[in-house]
């Protein structure tokens, strides 16, 4: 999957390259092609970085990127390796955020799923990481030998 976002962010440069005036006909020295490779390069960094790409954070298209946080989940016994359960996070309001020294509308702090005890861990996301427009986000979490991946299904 890192050649995948390897290849969105070698794109990326080219696309802001291109945007940014690079042609044969526009750019004369091999000076001025290369001031305009560094700034698409420090460009694209500056707007998320190289290995989260949360350039995409505010797209509609957030939910076909996965992203891999670290969060808690409550965790059944019976949680069965291959099964999906409906979970809800909770997200954090304005008035919380300052005092646990988190962002206002942090989506994925953790993540309810059933009774079981909660398990801080690593897992993969489809959705947005933050939503202050909401109160609680639906999801979709499915158990996978090598952790969980949850899909978000809806928001209130």
């Amino acid at each position: 999957m890192d050649w995948l976002y390897a290849l969105l962010g070698f794109l990326i440069i080219i696309a802001v390259a291109l945007v940014l005036g690079w042609t044969e006909k526009s750019v004369k020295s091999p000076a001025a092609s290369a001031f305009v490779w560094i700034g698409a390069i420090l460009l694209l960094l500056s707007l998320g970085g190289w290995g989260g790409f949360d350039l995409f954070h505010w797209t509609p298209l957030l939910s076909y990127i996965p992203h891999t946080v670290e969060s808690s989940i409550t965790v059944d016994q019976d949680w069965l390796v291959g099964e999906s359960k409906k979970c809800t996070s909770v997200i954090i309001p304005s008035v919380l955020a300052n005092s646990i020294k988190m962002k206002a509308g942090y989506a994925v702090l953790s993540f309810h799923c059933d009774d079981g005890p909660f398990r801080d861990m690593k897992f993969r996301i489809f959705g947005r990481t933050e939503q202050p427009e909401h109160k609680v986000a639906k999801w979709r979490c499915t158990r996978e030998s090598e952790g969980f991946t949850c899909r978000q299904t809806g928001a209130e």
